[in-house]
């Protein structure tokens, strides 16, 4: 049952991940575009982002005890980031 819920949460945390890279990529294609303030926003947001790739990849070689939680804090830090990314968009 734990193995198929860590393969569960990894399948979530890759699929999180894959909507917020292209979510980044489409931002970054457009970042000449930025005013000042989104792109402090976007300094920002990236650390976080880095942050989340960072600790996605780590989901596969924790421990399965402690899966729910990382699951948890990577879903709260992949929301982050997509916010930031969203408050970037708009005031571009």
């Amino acid at each position: 049952m734990e193995t198929s819920n860590t393969n569960k949460a990894k399948r979530e945390i890759e699929s999180i991940a894959q909507k917020i890279q292209h979510e980044r990529d489409e931002l970054n294609l457009q970042a000449h575009l930025f005013k000042a303030e989104a792109k402090d926003e976007w300094i920002q947001v990236e650390q976080k982002f880095d942050q989340f790739i960072s600790q996605a990849e780590k989901v596969g070689n924790e421990a399965k005890t402690s899966t729910g939680d990382i699951y948890a804090a990577l879903s709260l830090l992949g929301e982050e980031v997509m916010n930031g990314f969203n408050r970037v968009r708009k005031s571009m």
